[in-house]
């Protein structure tokens, strides 16, 4: 069976014209029936698309040049050769469709990851003109790398690359994606972020062989907002906070399975700030030190309305299955369900409060599966058991289990954004539904929802505000 190879000219580039017979390695017969060869610098807009070739193969590095658009259509195979990149100064749109995705592959294919070199979006590339759409990312080293660049990042499969979304000084918005199977070492994740303000919603962070999501400032100034994602079996840590100036909210998200270093490991620089709120953590495990479901060293932490439950620790001695605090500079944990974390011994307890350097830990307001003030006791490794420790205050104490909810969250959808301002404008003046529940209508926690909530709701999202008040 014989197919055209087409011609495509790039800037004087010319591929020879040429013809395959039989069958091409790697790709369905449709995605070989029309090839074009492309590579050099783009430097007019340009539209690839189905029309002219179902599979465009790079075979040099592509430049698209400031102040120029590259827009791939759906359905479109981009298939790299070794070693080669798609580098973004312009502006790059990729916007496939549920039905009919674009593919970002390696020639030929498939491949071991860092086959190609990655989607490159620079400092000059136009943030509002850069997306990523229903596209499947695979075999790059990394499968996207935003360099002080923000596209935004939706609904794609990125899989089998070294890391999957690289961030260095850039704010992407990566949305309801799935993340998986990136098998880089030692520093391969899920998504890295170095340097930023990135935020996340929605995705399937899984099965990536080192983190799921690893926060690594190095003397870059870094906030995250990590919202709504599933974090599950990435072989060593959950989520990682590693030094330096990290500000990060981690919230509704599901953390679990993750069997090395547990949910969240953190390491953090006394100018770290983390919140973790409403978030279920569970079945995590860790082999090191201890805190299956939690692991904070220094900084200043707060981790309130979660449920953290069934984690465990491997090791022995006086240890957490639960969550293990490390010499922090101050941490509240309050209004949590913290039941069932365990280890191989009686030893390995619900909490364990590092060293004395600060305040006592406040621990109010959980519940632990018992209202008993002697049981809570020992589910708690504090200055009472070493007093090279510090107090954990854990009493009063909530004698049942809490609800789970959101104060902001009107719509009840996991999100805190414009939705709610219209929600809470159409229960108050327009006969709508309540809030779900009602309290989280309650923005600014006064016991009402009137006017107020709304102009507090809308000074947070648009205006720098400060946040809701925690619930409950």
């Amino acid at each position: 069976m014989k197919r055209t190879l087409k011609i495509l000219l790039v800037l004087g580039v010319v591929v020879c014209l040429g013809s395959i017979d039989g069958e091409m390695p790697g790709l369905s017969s449709k995605a070989i029936a029309d090839t074009c060869m492309v590579g050099g610098p783009i430097s007019t807009n340009t539209t690839w698309s189905t029309a002219d070739c179902d599979t465009y193969v790079v075979y040099g590095n592509i430049l698209v040049e400031p102040g120029v658009t590259l827009t791939i259509m759906p359905g479109v195979v981009v298939a790299f050769q070794e070693t080669y990149r798609l580098e973004v100064r312009g502006a790059l749109t990729a916007r496939g469709t549920a039905s009919d995705s674009i593919v970002f592959t390696s020639w030929p294919s498939p491949q071991n990851p860092e086959w190609w070199n990655y989607i490159w979006y620079r400092n000059s590339s136009i943030d509002t003109a850069c997306s990523l759409s229903y596209c499947r990312i695979e075999y790059a080293t990394y499968g996207v790398h935003c360099d002080s660049a923000s596209p935004t990042i939706s609904h794609c499969r990125i899989r089998k690359c070294y890391t999957g979304i690289y961030c260095y000084d850039a704010s992407p918005e990566i949305t309801q994606s799935n993340i998986v199977d990136n098998q880089g070492s030692p520093d391969g994740s899920g998504i890295y972020i170095r340097g930023g303000s990135p935020a996340t919603f929605g995705n399937v962070i899984e099965r990536n062989t080192y983190r799921g999501i690893s926060v690594d400032p190095s003397g870059h100034p870094t906030s995250v907002l990590i919202t709504a994602d599933t974090i599950r079996e990435n072989h060593k840590h959950g989520i990682n906070l590693y030094y330096g100036g990290i500000s990060a909210i981690i919230r509704s998200c599901d953390i679990y399975l993750n069997p090395e270093r547990g949910g969240i490991w953190a390491r953090l620089s006394s100018n770290t700030n983390v919140r973790i709120t409403n978030c279920h953590i569970h079945n995590n495990t860790s082999t090191w030190t201890g805190g299956g479901a939690i692991y904070v060293e220094g900084g200043f932490v707060v981790i309130d309305s979660n449920c953290i439950n069934d984690n465990w620790t491997t090791v022995s001695g006086n240890t957490a299955g639960g969550i293990y605090f490390e010499d922090v500079d101050s941490a509240r944990v309050q209004y949590n369900d913290i039941c069932g974390n365990s280890g191989p011994t009686k030893y390995a307890y619900e909490v364990y409060s590092g060293e004395p350097s600060s305040p006592d830990i406040h621990g109010e307001y959980n519940w632990w599966g018992t209202s008993d003030s002697v049981a809570i006791s020992q589910l708690v490794y504090d200055y009472y058991d070493n007093v090279d420790l510090r107090k954990f205050v854990f009493a009063p104490f909530a004698d049942s289990s809490y609800p789970y909810w959101w104060r902001g969250d009107a719509n009840g959808d996991g999100d805190i954004n414009s939705a709610d301002i219209v929600c809470l404008i159409n229960y108050l003046f327009k006969f709508g539904p309540d809030p779900v529940p009602w309290e989280a209508g309650d923005v600014n926690c006064d016991g009402d929802i009137n006017s107020a909530d709304v102009v507090y709701l809308i000074n947070y999202l648009f205006k720098g505000g400060p946040s809701p008040g925690c619930c409950p």
